[in-house]
């Protein structure tokens, strides 16, 4: 139990001034408790989406990170 393939539908959308659907897929995880990136997305000052990626970043490691967490 636990180890079978998991589908998870991911959607990114901006609303406002209206709804716009940003991103939409479904990603298949190895197993439950898999961590993966699944989208990643930069806006700038106005709100304009500037760049839709899936470039992997761990969000353990980077909460785990003494430099990122010092003072």
């Amino acid at each position: 139990m636990g180890r079978e393939p998991v589908p998870v539908s991911v959607k990114v959308e901006k609303l406002n001034p209206t709804v716009q659907v940003v991103y939409y897929d479904t990603i298949m995880l190895q197993s439950a408790g898999t961590e993966r990136t699944a989208v990643r997305f930069s806006i700038d000052g106005g709100g304009a989406i500037l760049d839709v990626n899936h470039h992997e970043k761990s969000l353990l490691q980077t909460l785990r990170s003494p430099r990122r967490n010092a003072g």
